[in-house]
């Protein structure tokens, strides 16, 4: 198993060289996993947190847009922390870390963690168990070690590694993964 450090790495340079070269397959890509997505949201209620795309994360305007139904909250990083936000309009944004559009604290509603139902989270790769590769910062995973919602990673299927990503005991460990090629579900003892 290669470093996380030299994964990132690795699969930084992929998304790059893949950016550069099949933006007309990314497109298609980005529209089957909008389909996996709200088809899979179609069945959720509650409150669900969702991220606004850096880089080559995939984009769920689409998503949410198509599921009302939901309640939406998204991340604001505070130091090293995420703390997640209702943002009531449209004037209730800010950019914010690494230049992500993030809820203003001062015209949004707080939401706690244990109030969300559901999180759709972003990474660098994913594994076929579950396994999440973040951008190393640790947000994700501490923000999520107590939370009893669901955990949905969000990715292309170009990021889904073949190897099994070695996991540190901090990591957090997804319930399912959404990707232009399909849901996938990793369900975990004791979970519903």
């Amino acid at each position: 198993m290669e470093s996380k450090e030299i994964l990132r790495n690795l699969l930084r340079q992929k998304l790059k060289v893949r950016r550069q070269k099949d933006v007309k397959r990314i497109g298609q890509e980005q529209d089957l996993l909008t389909k996996h997505l709200i088809d899979f949201l179609k069945q959720k209620t509650g409150v669900w947190a969702a991220f606004n795309p850096i880089h080559d994360e995939p984009s769920l305007s689409e998503s949410i847009e198509s599921c009302r139904h939901i309640q939406w909250v998204y991340p604001l990083v505070e130091g090293n922390t995420l703390s997640f936000w209702k943002p009531q309009s449209l004037g209730d944004w800010r950019s914010g870390y690494l230049g992500i559009l993030e809820p203003d604290p001062k015209k949004s509603q707080f939401i706690s963690i244990p109030q969300i139902d559901g999180f759709l989270i972003p990474g660098l790769g994913f594994d076929t168990n579950g396994a999440r590769l973040g951008r190393g910062k640790g947000f994700y995973d501490r923000a999520l070690e107590m939370s009893p919602g669901e955990k949905v990673g969000v990715a292309f299927s170009v990021q889904v590694l073949a190897d099994e990503l070695a996991c540190d005991p901090w990591d957090i460990l997804m319930d399912a993964l959404v990707t232009d090629v399909e849901v996938k579900k990793f369900p975990r003892p004791g979970k519903k």
